[in-house]
């Protein structure tokens, strides 16, 4: 069945069923399509085979499956729009089993062809009246089979750009300023079609003005009523700049610098700050208390250390300004002025 072709699968199953008048129920006011495709749906429900590929299998055989199963309820509607022809469940089902040549599969088929039963069920119970669909239906949406010697170039595969089907439409090279798109887009929104149909419609008139016979599929049903968007939300001012993203450091709640120490000054912090503060946290409660006593700075230190120990600080931002003039007021960089703290800090404890 694996190779069993879908169109084969199809005419084979209707003419079966045309060839055994006594698998068919009598048509009557009661019975129709609707109704057939209920009792369908209904006795495979209650004859399905236990087995452990019927519901899954491999994706490949899955999708083949549910592909017969299509043209299967093709068939059904072919034969109710063009013979009035409502087939028994039980022959129907012996008739799948005939043409693919295997009661295994054939029950695989019978399931997705309950599933297309039900689907058209649903719809029609919600008003929706579905079109019974046909098997013309169906080669409408398929391409034409071409074979190898069909091919404009068989030496090559299908595929190829010399082999390929042609295209309903082609695209054109066009560049227009940003104004006259603007305008397109707008005339586009305001007769709710697309762009490209506005473009399709606006060439059309031209060719015909000049005398070309050109005519365009009709518009398809213009929809006046779009979905509901989501509501944009709206923009928090709390932040200097609400269009950023909050992590930049402008909206940021907090100012984080950094400076380097000598050794000799961070195993005096580390001795000091114990196991309860790190450095940072330590060099924030010194510069608080600094600023808080009104502290003095106490001479440069003449012991000369690699500043090889970086230390990184957060202030709050309405506090960090005060740091900047402190240590500017003293004639120092912040680096430094913060060194000198912390000198100050250990002489305080």
């Amino acid at each position: 069945m694996a190779n069993y072709g879908q169109r084969r699968f199809g005419l084979e199953l209707k003419q079966f069923i045309l060839n055994i008048e006594d698998t068919w129920w009598e048509p009557s006011p009661d019975r129709d399509f609707a109704w057939n495709a209920f009792q369908i749906g209904k006795w495979i429900t209650q004859h399905e085979e236990e087995n452990s590929r019927s519901g899954g299998g491999h994706q490949k055989e899955s999708q083949r499956y549910s592909i017969l199963a299509k043209e299967a309820f093709r068939v059904l509607g072919t034969l109710w729009v063009d013979h009035q022809v409502l087939p028994e469940p039980e022959w129907l089902y012996e008739l799948l089993a005939d043409a693919p040549g295997s009661n295994f599969e054939a029950s695989s088929v019978a399931l997705f062809l309950r599933e297309e039963c039900r689907q058209f069920l649903i719809r029609r119970r919600d008003g929706q009246n579905p079109d019974i669909p046909t098997l013309a239906d169906g080669e409408r949406k398929q391409r034409r089979y071409r074979r190898r010697q069909d091919l404009p170039d068989p030496e090559k595969p299908a595929w190829a750009t010399v082999n390929r089907n042609p295209p309903k439409k082609v695209q054109i090279p066009c560049r227009v300023t940003p104004e006259i798109r603007a305008l397109i887009g707008n005339a586009a929104d305001d007769e709710g079609i697309s762009q490209a149909r506005w473009l399709e419609e606006a060439i059309a008139e031209k060719l015909k003005s000049q005398g070309y016979n050109v005519s365009l599929a009709e518009r398809k049903e213009v929809v006046t009523e779009q979905p509901a968007k989501k509501p944009k939300r709206t923009q928090r001012r709390a932040i200097p700049l609400p269009d950023a993203s909050p992590g930049i450091a402008a909206n940021r709640a907090d100012k984080a610098t950094t400076f380097r120490m000598g050794e000799s000054l961070a195993a005096q912090i580390d001795k000091a700050r114990g196991e309860e503060l790190d450095r940072s946290a330590w060099m924030n409660r010194a510069i608080q208390s600094f600023m808080k006593d009104k502290g003095k700075l106490p001479k440069p230190d003449n012991v000369r250390d690699t500043m090889s120990e970086p230390v990184s600080l957060r202030f709050d931002k309405d506090f960090f300004p005060k740091v900047e003039a402190a240590a500017s007021a003293s004639g120092l960089t912040n680096s430094e002025w913060f060194r000198r703290v912390a000198r100050w800090y250990l002489e305080q404890n």
